[in-house]
């Protein structure tokens, strides 16, 4: 049978652990800040290629089939409006209803619907015009689909993808880095000049004595706790009377 101690130390739950805010807010903040330096690190790369590509010519510059465009026409309202952004991909084939991004024969990026397909030749109009577009497209004509647009993006876009854009972009993922250390080291220096201030106020509190007179004092301290050394005494014997004729009375 077990003991009555082995008995209560059965019946005795493991206290629980305490929830650590400050600690959970830390990796949640250091979760969010790998995750938008990631981003960040991708949308430069981005960025500069396609600037790189739209200085030597290209009317379209894509990364890996991938690109973006930004809609200045209302010819494909209501579905998509001016300002709007778009991202494409590359296809290999395409199908009717498709929204297709291409670039006509003036160097226009256009945005329009397929409406049909013959013999490998796309006929394409925009959602809000009556006629289709003269211009017949082929796989190799068209730069890809729309995959999806986002409302009013396309004027942030286009600013991101300038040097003013990447500047801001590089600015924001040295703030993400540094502003934490920062605060952090304010902070500490905030404790540290309240502890000195503190300190001083209990010195002046005491009386504000110096560092010498601290020494001093304690000198004093140490003289008074030591045993006095014991001072010698010296008798004098004093010299023998002679008698005399009134002694011997």
């Amino acid at each position: 049978m077990a003991s009555d101690t082995e008995i209560e130390q059965l019946n005795i739950a493991p206290e629980p652990k305490k929830f650590d805010a400050k600690k959970f807010w830390l990796t949640v903040w250091e979760v969010v800040k790998w995750v938008l330096l990631t981003f960040l690190v991708l949308t430069i790369v981005f960025n500069l290629i396609k600037i790189a590509k739209s200085k030597n010519g290209d009317a379209f510059p894509m990364i890996l089939g991938f690109g973006d465009a930004i809609v200045i026409t209302g010819s494909m309202e209501p579905t998509i409006k001016v300002g709007d952004a778009v991202f494409v991909h590359k296809q290999s084939a395409y199908n009717v209803g498709d929204i297709v991004t291409f670039i006509d024969n003036n160097g226009n990026v256009v945005t329009h619907r397929v409406v049909s397909v013959t013999d490998g030749l796309y006929t394409t109009q925009g959602d809000a015009n009556n006629v289709a577009d003269r211009q017949m497209l082929t796989t190799d004509n068209i730069c890809g689909r729309v995959l999806f647009w986002i409302a009013r993006f396309g004027y942030f876009v286009q600013f991101m993808q300038s040097i003013w854009g990447v500047i801001i972009i590089f600015a924001i993922g040295f703030a993400i880095i540094e502003v934490p250390y920062l605060v952090k080291n304010i902070t500490k220096k905030r404790k540290e000049q309240k502890e000195a201030e503190a300190i001083k106020k209990r010195i002046e509190e005491l009386g504000g004595y110096t560092n010498k007179e601290r020494k001093d004092m304690a000198k004093a301290e140490k003289e008074k706790s030591e045993p006095k050394k014991a001072e010698k005494i010296y008798f004098v014997q004093a010299p023998k009377k002679k008698k005399g004729p009134v002694d011997d009375f």
